[in-house]
């Protein structure tokens, strides 16, 4: 089957990108669905889009074209994108007037890293233009830190973004762009400070309810233990070479947002501390939940009780926290509700 002019231009950049085997790029281009959505994307002025991705079915993986991107891949994928309000291509306007770029199965990470390692540099670099470099170093750095944040929130994680100190090494040895230089780091410092306080704001009774309409202590333990992780990695990123010579340079700068950060690290300890009391003690109750939750016979239970509420009374009396705070009443509700729930699977009362 003789190719259009316009789907060999797709095939060669396709070829070039992937990699594909011969009978991969022969699915691709004599695929009904493949084909009428590479034709949409070259005749319809409308359609600005076109993917490309291999796909697995219970055909085998193949390579496929689609108009919206996937759900979600595993290997690298193209795409293209018409540019200078391009409407219907052609042969000849189609070099011109198509952009395509490659994406990795990971393309918030994709995105941040050659922002950051390209287009940051080259960006940065006064040249002159109608765009001040350092407008564009503030821009380019501010979009960087985004991508990131969204990075770690997609694995669940608290990322504090960080300049890149190459390039604001190259800007710092100009005295005139000094100024601009500090801007930049200040204003990874109000980010840092916006994540930390998110990540130190918790409220207990709200955040439970993520585990269910039910939860059991099982789940709180889980919730602080989690906590304690995001802090900790907060704590460990604040300590890094980077992270510290930025403080380093702002308090030299007489930046007041050095000041500022060192009383959010108290809090950061403070909170550290909580959490790790608040561990501390619900961990002793953690053999007596774990019997009472997993237990298959009602004389198991009652088994369990006597120690349980012993070990729930000393708690209660010797901490510091969990005795004081909303935290330790969710716990002693938590208990009960698990009590109820297992009262129900055997068909028990307890008056």
């Amino acid at each position: 089957m003789e190719l259009d002019e316009r789907l060999r231009w797709i095939e060669i950049r396709v070829t070039s990108s992937l990699k594909p085997r011969a009978e991969e790029l022969k699915h691709l281009f004599t695929n009904e669905k493949s084909r009428e959505a590479m034709f949409e994307f070259c005749n319809n002025e409308e359609v600005k889009k076109l993917f490309i991705f291999f796909s697995t079915s219970s055909g085998g993986k193949n390579l496929v074209a689609s108009l919206h991107p996937p759900n979600s891949v595993q290997e690298k994928s193209v795409y293209f994108v018409k540019i200078h309000n391009a409407g219907k291509l052609s042969r000849d306007n189609i070099v011109t007037d198509v952009a395509f770029c490659d994406s990795s199965y990971q393309p918030l990470s994709h995105a941040s890293t050659l922002t950051k390692d390209v287009f940051l540099p080259l960006l940065s670099i006064e040249m002159g233009g109608g765009v001040s470099a350092d407008k564009l170093m503030d821009l380019v750095h501010r979009l960087v830190s985004l991508m990131q944040v969204a990075e770690g929130g997609a694995k669940g994680q608290v990322t504090l973004p960080l300049p890149s100190i190459e390039v604001l090494s190259e800007a710092a040895a100009y005295s005139s762009r000094r100024p601009a230089v500090i801007h930049v780091l200040e204003t990874a410092v109000v980010n840092w400070i916006k994540q930390i306080k998110i990540t130190l704001k918790l409220d207990p009774e709200t955040e439970i309810k993520k585990y269910g309409p039910r939860p059991g202590p099982l789940d709180e333990i889980e919730m602080w233990s989690e906590r304690l992780e995001k802090i900790t990695s907060v704590s460990e990123q604040l300590c890094s070479q980077v992270a510290l010579n930025i403080l380093m340079n702002l308090e030299d700068a007489h930046s007041t947002y050095a000041q500022s950060f060192h009383l959010v690290k108290r809090e950061i300890a403070k909170a550290e501390s909580e959490t790790n009391d608040n561990l501390q003690f619900l961990s002793t109750l953690l053999p007596w939940f774990e019997k009472l939750h997993y237990a298959t016979k009602s004389a198991e239970m009652v088994v369990v009780f006597p120690p349980l509420m012993h070990s729930m009374y000393l708690v209660w009396v010797y901490s510091r926290l969990v005795s004081r705070s909303c935290s330790h009443m969710t716990s002693k509700g938590d208990y009960y509700w698990d009590h109820a729930n297992q009262n129900k699977k055997f068909n028990l009362q307890f008056y």
